[in-house]
């Protein structure tokens, strides 16, 4: 079973991957419409980037560099290249996104919402129930 940093260096890897396996096909091609190929990547490149999330726990750091990751991932799919300039605010507002670290985190806290609906007596409640006796 991998650890946090691990699943998450994994996860980056699929995902790059998925996006370069798909550039043949839409980043250079120019037909293609922002949108779809926004749309493209949210379905086929950040599920895979995503996938299982929830159960991460980010230091800072790693939240960084997953921010840094997709949003060099956002800037492949719109062919910006790295030496124009544009600011990371600009461009979450151009693709239409968030920084993923604050998805992880909306993540978490779903999966936290689904434990506590759960039993008392299943395994995560179970787990978090002995956790917090023990301080």
């Amino acid at each position: 079973m991998l650890g946090d940093t691990e699943d998450i260096e994994r996860r980056k890897q699929l995902s790059n991957l998925a996006l370069q396996k798909l550039s043949t096909i839409w980043i250079r091609n120019d037909k293609v419409k922002q949108v779809t190929r926004l749309n493209l990547y949210r379905v086929l490149v950040k599920s895979i980037l995503l996938y299982n999330c929830g159960k991460w726990s980010l230091t800072k750091q790693e939240g960084h560099k997953s921010n840094t990751f997709h949003r060099r991932q956002l800037r492949t799919i719109l062919n910006i290249k790295y030496r124009t300039f544009i600011k990371n605010n600009a461009l979450y507002q151009k693709t239409g996104s968030t920084p993923i670290s604050l998805t992880i985190l909306e993540a978490r806290w779903r999966l936290f919402g689904q434990i506590l609906r759960q039993p008392i007596n299943t395994p995560p409640n179970v787990a978090m129930t002995k956790y917090f006796k023990a301080e």
